[in-house]
């Protein structure tokens, strides 16, 4: 038998990996199928680290092939398949990536934020800063508390830094921010208090509201 055709299919399967996704698990399924009017060879299944270079491989004599690379450090990662058939002949799926990300983005208050603690008058400005080394923030969020640690006010954004000045207030506010990323791992302040007045004092080197609390 002469035979000069490549292998007629070869095809990502199911629970296969989507092209650009982005997961937080340490894991990157692969499933493939393939088929040739001959006999199969080798079908192999490559995967590659972000600079292209092949770091892991699996494959078979016969189809449907199903890999599960694991114990994978965050970053992205590419992966594709061939087969050949007992007379060398060749044939390819493309070429699929994915961003492993289980690392949560840091977040922290700004310097423009007063100390836990705080006496302040009728307002209150809060800086947040956040940032992600992996697929990107998604959405930080700062929140405001009433005495009663009822949520009253809030701000958000998609982009560090994070600035809100919440007017207005009168008594004891409770603050803290969240921010996701776009694969949804979290992270959050603590949580600030602040006493806020509509008047205050000087008295000894120490602030006091109008009822003569410190």
């Amino acid at each position: 038998v002469n035979d000069t055709t490549a292998p007629s299919s070869i095809a990502f399967g199911d629970k296969t990996e989507g092209d650009g996704t982005n997961i937080t698990r340490n894991n990157i399924v692969v499933n493939v199928t393939a088929n040739d009017n001959g006999v199969i060879n080798t079908l192999i299944i490559r995967l590659f680290n972000s600079t292209r270079a092949q770091i892991n491989s699996s494959n078979s004599s016969s189809s449907p092939l199903l890999a599960n690379f694991t114990g994978l450090a965050d970053g992205v990662y590419y992966f594709n398949a061939t087969i050949n058939d007992t007379f060398g002949n060749q044939n390819s799926t493309g070429t699929r990536s994915v961003r492993i990300d289980r690392t949560a983005p840091s977040i922290s208050f700004g310097s423009l934020t007063p100390a836990n603690n705080s006496i302040l008058t009728s307002s209150l400005t809060i800086n947040i800063t956040a940032s992600d080394g992996g697929v990107g923030l998604g959405t930080i969020i700062i929140r405001l508390f009433n005495s009663t640690r009822a949520q009253i006010n809030s701000s958000t954004s998609s982009s560090s830094p994070l600035n809100v000045t919440f007017i207005g207030l009168s008594g004891t506010y409770y603050v803290n921010a969240t921010v996701n990323d776009t694969v949804g791992n979290s992270n959050s302040t603590a949580t600030r208090t602040y006493i806020l007045t509509s008047t205050s004092f000087e008295y000894n080197g120490t602030v006091r509201d109008e009822d003569g609390n410190v």
